[in-house]
């Protein structure tokens, strides 16, 4: 999970209160194991639907979109494809930039600039155009 890998897993309390994972992302992450009490493994209570299965994505982006299906919840993703996936199903999408942008609004970090290079520096891809758009954003171009 990126921001635990750059120290800022706390964010997803502080702005979300709680997230649940799916089984096949909580085997993703075992780094975290054990869990901490905001980050809850939740089981799919109904099949995967055919337009998430038939989307061919990763086990950990399959179950985390049929969960929010199910749940009627948003999700926090960074792949493109699942990302799209989820908004044709009508759930609305995060991801982990649109997060460290919602904790610099609310006060929660000082700067973005450097969460941002730490988690590419920890082979996050955040292409150029998108750093330079965040940075004017928070007015730290």
């Amino acid at each position: 999970m990126a921001l635990q890998q750059v120290g800022q897993l706390s964010l997803l309390k502080s702005l979300l209160g709680h997230v649940l994972i799916p089984p096949a992302v909580a085997g993703e992450t075992q780094s975290l194991e054990p869990f901490p009490p905001y980050i809850v493994r939740r089981n799919l209570s109904m099949p995967i639907p055919p337009a998430v299965s038939r989307a061919e994505l990763g086990l950990g982006e399959t179950e985390a979109i049929a969960l929010a299906s199910q749940l009627h919840c948003g999700l926090l993703m960074d792949d493109r494809r699942a990302r799209h996936v989820a908004a044709f199903l009508g759930l609305p999408v995060m991801g982990t930039v649109g997060l460290i942008l919602a904790a610099k609004q609310l006060g929660l970090l000082g700067s973005v600039r450097p969460v941002l290079l730490s988690l590419q520096d920890h082979g996050f891809r955040l292409s150029p155009r998108l750093m330079k758009r965040v940075l004017e954003e928070t007015a730290e171009a």
